[in-house]
């Protein structure tokens, strides 16, 4: 099955990489990324049956048994399904969960996971990782959002997606304009309070780059766009109900 799956690497900023894996023709692709310091982190640890595709990517760059934190944004296939092979392969790493999603985990994972509350931080090394906690922002009620302090890199799991293949950056309008049109037409993210506060706190924090799980990333002037967008166009859908 892996077997049609194109996997490309990329820098996405300084030590931080992207792992993107997916069909030439499939709907949407599926990002990952290494974030590389004294105590490395794996963001999003992807589907069961991609492991082995991840795994020999995360290789090229690092050991992947020296990973220390295992993170992702909420409980959804893409997100953590090959998350017990990762706690397999890297026996000192600990998953990093908000408390919502810590209830799944703790019957589901090999290890109990570390549960982090809003706004509290792991020290990487060079770089500080916190979370955000964001229920239902971009869906499901136990997400939550990752933020790289030192490198303002964001990293927003389905927020910002956008169809297909795409490189890790890509021209000025067009990741914003497909991300919203996606979104418009799927809302695939709730309509309502919380896509509003969620878009709120991410407004108080200064963002440089938007790792998108699905498409390429956007920049500073990108995502000011993209949650603007967001916040009108949730305005029109509540207004309409």
């Amino acid at each position: 099955m892996t077997e049609q799956f194109k996997v490309q690497i990329d820098t996405l900023a300084q030590n931080v990489f992207r792992i993107c894996i997916g069909e030439p023709n499939g709907f949407i692709a599926f990002n990952h990324f290494l974030i590389v310091d004294e105590c490395p982190v794996l963001m999003h640890l992807g589907h069961r049956q991609s492991f082995d595709l991840l795994y020999r990517a995360v290789a090229e760059i690092l050991d992947p048994a020296k990973l220390r934190y295992l993170a992702f944004s909420h409980y959804e296939a893409d997100e953590c399904g090959a998350l017990n092979q990762w706690l397999e392969t890297a026996p000192d790493a600990e998953v990093l969960v908000g408390k919502i999603c810590a209830s799944s985990l703790r019957d589901f994972a090999l290890r109990p996971p570390t549960v982090l509350h809003d706004g509290q931080s792991v020290l990487l090394g060079r770089d500080k990782l916190i979370l955000l906690e964001t229920p239902h922002f971009p869906h499901n009620w136990d997400a939550c959002l990752f933020y790289l302090k030192g490198q303002r890199i964001l990293f927003g799991s389905d927020l910002g997606t956008q169809k297909g293949l795409q490189p890790v950056y890509s021209e000025p309008d067009t990741p914003v304009k497909a991300a919203l049109a996606l979104q418009e037409a799927i809302a695939f993210m709730p309509w309502g309070p919380h896509l509003d506060a969620g878009v709120q706190k991410l407004q108080s924090l200064q963002i440089d780059i938007l790792a998108t799980m699905h498409g390429s990333a956007l920049n500073q002037q990108q995502t000011t766009q993209f949650l603007a967008g967001l916040t009108q166009a949730n305005q029109r859908s509540v207004g309409a109900l």
